[in-house]
């Protein structure tokens, strides 16, 4: 079974495919950094109430959980191996955005869902079609004072300290990222 989403609707059959080629482009680049914690994503176009839809296309998974919040990522910090992971995410996610100025979308409830591997090691997938770009970033959230950027760089300050702490209690002296 497929998940869709529909990301623009448009008159101008030309500009839905070239919007769908951009967002397939965009994924890619951010699949390079984030790699396996990225969902499996294909762009296209689909007639939609006599309009073009682009969509965003993505198999459905089986999630153990899914993460509400920054503070639920870390309810889960007593499993070695999602320590890992936690961390394994935490630098892709770094890396992505101080090569690229995107991120993703970490603050929807539902974007980071934990899955199992057929060796029940614990991962951390990101479901998120469309990552923030700098210009996303400078938005205001919805009946909140902050700009998007800012409440991503809060949520990953959070994470980063909580990661380095972990560290530091299983006797490991370096940072997360230094």
């Amino acid at each position: 079974m497929l998940k869709f989403n529909i990301r623009t609707l448009t008159d101008d059959e030309l500009a839905a495919k070239q919007e769908s080629v951009k967002r397939e482009r965009l994924y890619e680049m951010c699949g390079d950094y984030l790699g396996g914690h990225w969902q499996d994503t294909s762009y296209g176009i689909s007639p939609y109430l006599g309009k073009f839809a682009v969509v965003a296309k993505q198999p459905r998974i089986q999630a153990e959980a899914t993460i509400l919040g920054i503070e639920h990522m870390l309810d889960y910090s007593d499993e070695p191996d999602y320590i890992d992971e936690l961390e394994s995410l935490f630098v892709s996610i770094a890396n992505l955005y101080q090569n690229t100025g995107y991120y993703p979308d970490i603050l929807g409830k539902g974007n980071i869902v934990i899955i199992r591997d057929e060796t029940d090691r614990p991962g951390l997938r990101v479901l998120d079609t469309e990552p923030a770009s700098p210009e996303e970033q400078l938005k205001k959230i919805p009946n909140k004072q902050q700009v998007i950027g800012m409440e991503i760089t809060r949520n990953l300050a959070i994470w980063g300290d909580f990661l380095n702490l972990s560290r530091q209690q299983s006797g490991s002296p370096e940072p997360v990222l230094r």
